[in-house]
């Protein structure tokens, strides 16, 4: 068909085909553009949730990790009144025994 043509026809014929190439190239390179950009705000989307869901986790890990310090301070604070509490349960049978020793020399 283009043997048959004259050179203005040609170049025409050519210039159509060359525009039309690049009108569905065009079509073609926007649809993708905006599949993608779809694809990219979606990403974004999840990016942003997981990003708030990580910040809830790590307010509710610091809260976690106070109560545990304030657990170990009153387990501190247990073991010296547990030990205090030995201590005098030691001093009152040493009282006691005493007590009756004296009975017995007098």
């Amino acid at each position: 068909m283009i043997a048959t043509m004259e050179k203005t026809e040609k170049e025409d014929f050519l210039s159509e085909v060359g525009q039309l190439f690049e009108r569905q190239t065009r079509h073609i390179v926007g649809v993708l553009t905006e599949h993608y950009d779809d694809k990219i705000k979606l990403v974004v989307e999840q990016y942003v949730g997981l990003r708030e869901e990580f910040d809830d986790m790590r307010k509710v890990l610091d809260s976690h990790t106070n109560m545990i310090e304030g657990l170990i301070i009153d387990v501190a604070v247990i073991r010296v009144d547990l030990n205090k509490k030995a201590h005098a349960n030691d001093l009152i049978a040493l009282n006691q025994r005493v007590h009756l020793l004296e009975k017995k020399s007098s």
